[in-house]
């Protein structure tokens, strides 16, 4: 829907607003979370920008935020 009101087709988009209203409470469109949680969120982490640069270059990317990404 965004993209479509990015290109300027209001009405396309208010279309598809309509269809998807009456799914909206069963509609998810973000990953689940993993099981298990992360830490605790009390917790504090000090760690340089280039070993966070590191780590995060060094990941597989989720294949449901890929497939996301895809539709984008």
């Amino acid at each position: 829907m965004a993209w479509l009101l990015r290109a300027g087709d209001r009405v396309r988009a208010l279309d598809l607003l309509d269809e998807l209203g009456p799914y909206a409470g069963r509609l998810c469109l973000t990953p689940e979370a993993a099981p298990g949680g992360g830490p605790d969120p009390s917790t504090v982490w000090r760690v340089s920008a280039g070993a966070v640069a590191a780590t995060l270059a060094g990941r597989d990317e989720n294949p449901r935020v890929a497939a996301m990404h895809e539709a984008l």
